[in-house]
């Protein structure tokens, strides 16, 4: 493996510990301490992620114009920052201080997400590719894991300021590291050159265009846009995973905390170790194959929970079951979703590409929290919940069915 997709690795292995040892806690953090209501907690986290839709967008923008490793490790630089404000935020109360720093940590992330596509991308090819962002993703989740479980016992022997301390210090040695050691890419290299002369050849003014004409080229790219709005559909259904699920499994099948808990570990276990194995069956496969068979281990998970709810059917069985079908759904989902913007976009715009499918896809995800918890409140029936829920499947499937037929075959090869 290149040493700077090792080093990326690595890198989103230690983030990925830093930042969880507080990100799952801060909800409890806001209502128990801070006395925030539920439905205030709720739309804060909302707000959380809905202020990252256009960065995203802004952040491939910049990557394709500045560079890919300056963008990412100025924002890494950020993210460093925006966690230190809110440990000093903690220490003395401040709510605005909390809600303010975690409304920029969000922005941060989310500007640097396209710019680390887009510098792994440049970095191999093919199948190579879909390797590098698979180990990236095992390194994050192995982190997150990791630090969840640290976090949980830290927070009560050490308070919540102390906690994202200790945190932001390990952000500050994953940032330093890829700082020495990350290699400008080759089109890195190139911007950095032409930025150096304050000139730009005739290829350039070919390829490298400015913001506005780049999103018009997107605006314009049918089958990158069929699957991006595909893949949003889809995640209006996935999403559920994280939304639906845990409080369906808890609230209506009456599964306790403590073995929902030992579920969501199983699913971060099996992440480690089931991605490798399901990112080399994908080699030489359709990606929009891969990401239509994600959907439907999801579909068949949902409806197998609400199956042994409405038949009173091994519940508890079911549940490890439903938890493995999803993680293994989630793992085959992960394949196209990492890998396809770069693939169909040009080599000068990856950035932008990157940017402009995360920031979509994250409106699905966005979408599905409140798609999830008024279907909740308005079908008791869980069979009926569950149909409805799983409804923009259907144009999400035509939609990415129909983008494989017009996409470069090399392009949609894993």
């Amino acid at each position: 493996m290149d040493r700077n997709l090792r080093a990326l690795s690595i890198g989103a292995a230690v983030r990925a510990l830093g930042t969880s040892l507080l990100g799952p806690f801060l909800a409890l953090y806001l209502h128990n301490v801070l006395l925030i209501g539920y439905a205030m907690v709720g739309l804060l986290l909302f707000l959380f992620g809905a202020v990252s839709v256009p960065f995203s967008m802004a952040g491939g923008l910049l990557t394709d114009l500045l560079g890919r490793r300056s963008v990412f490790l100025w924002t890494l630089v950020g993210e460093v920052a925006a966690f230190a404000v809110l440990g000093w935020s903690i220490s003395v109360g401040s709510l605005a201080g909390v809600v303010g720093s975690a409304f920029a940590g969000s922005i941060i992330t989310s500007l640097g997400n396209p710019a680390n596509s887009a510098y792994l991308a440049d970095l191999a090819e093919g199948h190579a590719r879909t390797e590098g962002f698979m180990w990236q993703r095992i390194g994050h989740n192995a982190g997150f894991a990791a630090g969840t479980a640290a976090g949980g016992l830290l927070i009560s022997a050490l308070g919540f300021a102390l906690v994202v301390y200790l945190g932001t210090a390990v952000l500050l040695a994953s940032t330093t590291y890829l700082v020495l050691v990350l290699d400008p890419s080759a089109e890195d290299s190139r911007i950095r050159d032409a930025r150096r002369t304050g000139a730009v050849v005739r290829r350039d003014r070919a390829t490298h265009r400015g913001p506005r004409a780049r999103l018009g080229a997107m605006a314009r790219d049918r089958t990158f846009l069929e699957l991006t709005v595909g893949m949003s559909l889809l995640a209006l259904v996935t999403g559920q995973w994280s939304v639906v699920f845990p409080l369906f499994v808890n609230s209506i099948m009456h599964i306790s905390y403590g073995w929902l808990g030992l579920g969501l570990s199983l699913n971060g276990v099996l992440v480690v170790v089931a991605q490798p194995w399901t990112t080399r069956m994908a080699r030489g496969r359709r990606h929009t194959t891969f990401a239509l068979l994600g959907l439907l281990l999801y579909v068949v998970g949902f409806f197998l929970l609400a199956a042994a709810d409405t038949w009173s059917l091994f519940p508890l069985e079911v549940f490890f079951g439903v938890v493995f079908l999803l993680t293994m759904g989630e793992n085959v989902e992960a394949v196209p979703y990492s890998t396809l913007p770069s693939n169909l976009a040009p080599l000068t715009e990856r950035g932008a590409y990157n940017g402009a499918f995360s920031a979509v896809t994250g409106i699905g995800y966005l979408l599905a929290t409140l798609w999830g918890t008024a279907g909740l409140s308005l079908f008791p029936n869980p069979l009926v919940l569950w149909t409805i829920l799983m409804l923009p499947a259907v144009p999400g499937t035509l939609l990415i069915t129909h983008a494989a037929r017009t996409m470069a075959p090399a392009a949609d090869r894993a």
